[in-house]
């Protein structure tokens, strides 16, 4: 027995010494295998995360202007209201597309009634520029000689009796604006000006 003994324990023995370093070269390659995919894993989390957060709308700054019901009267400052965010939240809207609906979603339906032509061309040619709607909407709304009329009130603009002299004024720039002459030489203002007192 204790020869059967003496002969297990150096089987045993051998074995353990020629298992042993597989043993250990194999624990050393799973670590290293359990390394690399964590690595790999965190590399895909770093992706996602990029992805996920570049893919993300950005949120919209200005509020939604209100919808041009064709009042000629609401036309410019719709016009700038519409203008304005889609420069501003162009990326939170959307791409062209998106852009393209959003302005014609922001007309009553008699206005988009009018603009269903260059709804039809978009959806045709798959080529959505809000544009087209903008530039239809200002041959119909936009008045052509707002400039001159402006220009011509400036020649008639008067302080009224009970006007503070600030509201005048304000009202006097306002039409200076308007007749885009904010840079004309201080000469030529001064002649509107004056053209008020001299009747």
């Amino acid at each position: 027995m204790d020869q059967i003994e003496e002969l297990r324990n150096s089987i045993t023995s051998d074995v353990d010494r020629q298992v042993t370093p597989l043993i250990d070269i194999l624990r050393a390659q799973i670590q290293s295998l359990r390394d690399d995919l964590q690595r790999v894993q965190s590399q895909t989390e770093q992706i996602q995360h990029r992805s996920s957060s570049s893919s993300k709308r950005p949120k919209p700054s200005l509020p939604n202007p209100e919808k041009f019901t064709g009042a000629m009267v609401k036309y410019d400052t719709w016009d700038a209201a519409i203008r304005a965010k889609l420069a501003i939240d162009g990326p939170a809207i959307g791409d062209s597309t998106a852009q393209f609906y959003y302005v014609y979603m922001n007309l009553s339906s008699q206005v988009q009634a009018m603009v269903l032509p260059q709804l039809a061309t978009a959806r045709d040619n798959d080529s959505h520029n809000y544009q087209t709607i903008l530039d239809q909407l200002r041959r119909v709304y936009d008045n052509p000689n707002k400039v001159q009329e402006a220009e011509d009130r400036l020649l008639s603009v008067r302080q009224g009796a009970d006007e503070s002299l600030a509201a005048y004024i304000a009202k006097f720039e306002r039409l200076l604006y308007e007749a885009r002459g904010q840079h004309w030489p201080d000469v030529t203002k001064k002649r509107f000006k004056q053209e008020e007192y001299s009747i």
